[in-house]
């Protein structure tokens, strides 16, 4: 689904309580609250300390995403991982958020891309916050 932060967290938090937000990173939990204030409970897959190129599915993962309201991702084929675990969680009533939607891709390489070359992202830097 194709929608801001902002009005996703705005959206959840006239109809309920306390909105429930699991995201892919630690930075996306950190604005999650800043911007849903007492409002919001945000948790993170991958801690501050991992990278979140590569985190391996947990089954607790999918409970955590189960019981939420909203899924921020980082898109761009950073966290790849984290379909699965949307997909794990049977969620339906889920309403994921891809937060590199509407942004302006930078770095996009021409070419094969493969991962003999390092560090390269096929849909540009995903590392744009």
């Amino acid at each position: 689904m194709k929608t801001s932060i902002l009005t996703a967290l705005l959206l959840f938090s006239m109809l309920s309580a306390k909105v429930s937000v699991v995201t892919s990173t630690s930075d996306l939990a950190d604005i999650a609250s800043t911007i849903g204030g007492d409002r919001v409970r945000a948790v993170s897959i991958a801690r501050g300390t991992q990278d979140p190129h590569y985190v391996e599915v947990l089954p607790s993962y999918m409970i955590k995403v189960k019981r939420a309201d909203i899924y921020l991702k980082v898109g761009m084929d950073l966290d790849r991982w984290a379909q699965q675990i949307i997909d794990g969680s049977r969620n339906r009533k889920l309403v994921v958020v891809d937060c590199s939607q509407n942004i302006p891709k930078l770095e996009v390489p021409t070419g094969r891309v493969d991962a003999s070359m390092g560090d390269i992202h096929r849909y540009g830097n995903p590392h744009y916050w």
